[in-house]
């Protein structure tokens, strides 16, 4: 676990762009909605962003605690063994992890055991067909969110994402639109507004949207 709390440590994030960060804390937002009342363990919390969109009792967990911040329940351990008994509850997120992890269905099956049985798993993680990245690539322009220098050691389309949770006795009750990147910006942003996302037509064109977020529930 120390050569792990390592590697995610000296993982270089670059600072947000203010349009990046209204997007994240959407994501935030949204994920939060989908929560059930109860208790909430966020693993992979990073900061503890989530804790402000949780209407229910709320514990972050990572596997450092060099980002933690604020006032909150916090656990330090690894996503692959979480530290609880089983059915402990009502809800588990797992936003931008998954892509992170070795071997996320190790952690899948984790989040599972330490569900409740009528508890409901939160998932976001960067969408590898995005629109932006499928024109990178008609470019021969390397897409985003893969590579080591972001930490991801694994990227999903929606498809995948769903065998993954299915595969480990889930399944999707809910898919939640995020945005989508609509290049050139200069142009976009006169034609469909401020921002250079656009959630209309996220809702439109699913599988062309930034990143995945979904809930689950698990299957008897």
């Amino acid at each position: 676990m120390l050569e792990l709390k390592k590697f995610y440590e000296q993982i270089k994030k670059k600072e947000p762009s203010e349009i990046t960060l209204k997007h994240y804390n959407d994501r935030l937002r949204i994920a939060g909605s989908l929560a059930k009342e109860g208790l909430t363990l966020d693993v992979g919390c990073r900061y503890g962003d989530l804790r402000r969109y949780v209407a229910s009792e709320y514990i972050g967990f990572d596997i450092s605690s060099k980002h933690f911040r604020g006032n909150f329940d916090k656990v330090v351990g690894d996503a692959c063994h979480l530290p609880f008994r089983n059915g402990t509850f009502h809800n588990v997120c797992c936003l931008e992890l998954l892509e992170h992890l070795i071997f996320p269905a190790k952690c899948l099956q984790e989040t599972r055991r330490v569900l409740k049985k009528d508890g409901c798993l939160i998932v976001t993680t960067p969408n590898i067909v995005c629109l932006l990245n499928r024109l990178k690539v008609l470019f021969g322009i390397s897409p985003s969110y893969f590579g080591a220098d972001s930490g991801h050691l694994h990227c999903f389309t929606f498809d995948t994402l769903k065998k993954a949770l299915e595969d480990e006795g889930f399944r999707i009750v809910e898919r939640k639109p995020t945005h989508m990147y609509i290049p050139p910006r200069r142009i976009t942003n006169k034609l469909l507004g401020k921002y250079r996302y656009n959630l209309k037509l996220a809702r439109i064109f699913p599988n062309l949207n930034d990143n995945l977020l979904v809930k689950a529930v698990k299957e008897e």
